[in-house]
C-alpha cells in the first residue's frame, strides 16, 4: 500500500473515530458556552487530504523532516493561536548546512545539548499561513495535538497550515 493510501485511510479512520467526539466547552469572557463553529479553526492539508480543527488554546504543532543534505533530524515546534503560528523551540541532531538557521536573528536562545538533541528556543510569530514543500526522498511529518488528541500526516509532496480566527 502506498502511503497516500495509507494516510487517507488513517485520517478517514480518525474522522470516523472522533466523529461525534466533543471538546469541552470554552466560556466566553461574558459568559456562556463557545461552540465549535465559533472556535477558531487550524486547516491541515497534507499531500491534498484535508483536517479542520477547531482550537481550544492549547494547541502545539510539531513539525518532524530530515535536513536534505546532512540526512539528519530536524523538529520545529509551533505554538498554534488565533493570531496564527508562533515557533517555540527547534532540535537538531547536528549542525549542519544552514541549519540551525539564524536562530540568534529571530530571537532564538540555544538552550544546548539535551537527549542527543541541540535545542534552541524562541519566540518568533510565522503568521496564519505556512506551506511547507516536500520531497519523495526526504518525506516529514506534521502532528498537532489538539486539546486532547493527536491529528498526524504525512508530506511526501506539499502541506498547507492554516489558522482562521
Amino acid at each position: 500500500m502506498n502511503r497516500k493510501v495509507a494516510l487517507i485511510l488513517a485520517l478517514a479512520l480518525l474522522g470516523a473515530v472522533t466523529a461525534g467526539y466533543s471538546l469541552a466547552p470554552h466560556l466566553r469572557p461574558e459568559g456562556g458556552a463557545v461552540t465549535d463553529n465559533e472556535r477558531p479553526k487550524l486547516l491541515l492539508e497534507c499531500d491534498g487530504i484535508k483536517v479542520e480543527l477547531s482550537l481550544t488554546g492549547n494547541e502545539k504543532l510539531e513539525y518532524n523532516w530530515t535536513h536534505s543534505v546532512e540526512g539528519t533530524p530536524i523538529v520545529e515546534i509551533y505554538k498554534v493561536t488565533p493570531e496564527g503560528l508562533t515557533l517555540i523551540e527547534t532540535r537538531a541532531k547536528s549542525f549542519g548546512a544552514g541549519h540551525p538557521y539564524n536562530a540568534e536573528e529571530i530571537g532564538g536562545v540555544f538552550k544546548g545539548e539535551v537527549n542527543g538533541w541541540l535545542v534552541y528556543t524562541a519566540n518568533y510569530t510565522i503568521g496564519p499561513r505556512l506551506e511547507i514543500m516536500g520531497s519523495p526522498d526526504f518525506p516529514a511529518n506534521i502532528t498537532v495535538w489538539s486539546g486532547d488528541r493527536w491529528v498526524s500526516c504525512s508530506v511526501v509532496e506539499h502541506a498547507l497550515i492554516i489558522v482562521t480566527p
